[in-house]
């Protein structure tokens, strides 16, 4: 199952990429787009417009809406509150970030969004980024809420599980103030139960620019990526995106992609240029975003096939 989408619009294939067609049309942007491991997709739409009353006033009003394509077909839309902004869903389980009267942090809908719920003790975090495993436990990557981030650079990861409190397994010791947040961590991202970031320090050089591994027991695992990608110039504005799930997970340095799950992270071969984004499919295999195009990198036969191209404009 693979699904696109413009700024407006949305396709789904069920038979693998040979075929695509529209689902989920509603009013306003597609603002996130996500998939379940069974192939259920997610689709969250926010419009904003105004609304004229009948004294004359105008008001600024807001729709919010999650929407759910079935594996049979069926559409639901429900409408989030707490300024919602969902993340990621797996097993009807729905996880993202939300600020509601006297709450904030992250939020867990059930059974589709029947129902929802903050995670306690996420609101003392500022989450970054959330994955959802097995009956909804969720791990999320956060810095403290209330610290200038400019200042204090530390990252943790959080586990929750069985609606305890979340409490952090891992922290990334703070080193000295960056000029810029993002210089210290470009990308993260998880891939099962597997935490990937990119770390820079800019006072080590290219060698200070690594790649950590942290597994779901804990371990860490630290590999400088000056050893692995020979001639790309580490720096600050590199474009930084890691993509991944259960079966693979993949790191694009501009056009750089590699793989990072294996014993030795390779570089893939795909051909693509002006890459925008990456993903990765229920086979493991790389979908590459580039020049309007979704193209799909088959990591076994190292074949590389067009799946579906959008307009200029749409």
């Amino acid at each position: 199952m693979i699904a696109v989408a413009s700024e407006h619009r949305i396709w789904i294939s069920r038979d693998d990429g040979k075929t695509f067609a529209l689902a989920l049309q509603g009013t306003g942007s597609v603002s996130e787009l996500f998939v379940e491991p069974s192939g259920r997709v997610y689709a969250w739409r926010f419009d904003i417009h105004d609304h004229h009353a009948a004294d004359g006033a105008i008001h600024v009003q807001s729709e919010n809406e999650l929407g759910i394509a079935d594996l049979d077909g069926r559409e639901r839309w429900r409408e989030l509150t707490d300024n919602m902004v969902p993340q990621v869903a797996r097993d009807g389980w729905i996880a993202g970030l939300g600020v509601g009267l006297g709450a904030a942090g992250v939020e867990i809908g059930r059974n589709g969004g029947d129902s929802w719920s903050f995670v306690p003790g996420g609101e003392q975090w500022n989450p970054w980024l959330i994955s959802l495993g097995d009956r909804g436990g969720v791990r999320f990557l956060a810095s403290r809420m209330g610290k200038n981030d400019a200042l204090d650079r530390g990252m943790s990861l959080l586990v929750a599980r069985d609606g305890r409190r979340a409490t952090a397994v891992w922290s990334m010791p703070s080193a000295g103030p960056p000029s810029m947040p993002s210089d210290e961590t470009p990308c993260a991202g998880f891939a099962g139960s597997t935490l990937h970031l990119v770390v820079t320090d800019r006072k080590a050089g290219p060698s200070g620019t690594r790649l950590l591994s942290v597994g779901g027991d804990g371990a860490i695992r630290t590999r400088v990526l000056a050893h692995l990608v020979g001639g790309v110039v580490l720096d600050p504005g590199l474009t930084c995106e890691i993509a991944g799930n259960e079966h693979a997970a993949y790191l694009a340095l501009d056009d750089v992609i590699l793989r990072i799950d294996t014993r030795e992270p390779r570089v893939s071969d795909h051909t693509s240029n002006e890459l925008r984004a990456i993903a990765v499919d229920s086979h493991g295999d790389l979908l590459v975003l580039a020049r309007r195009c979704v193209h799909r990198f088959h990591a076994a036969s190292r074949r590389e096939d067009e799946l579906v191209c959008g307009p200029a404009r749409s």
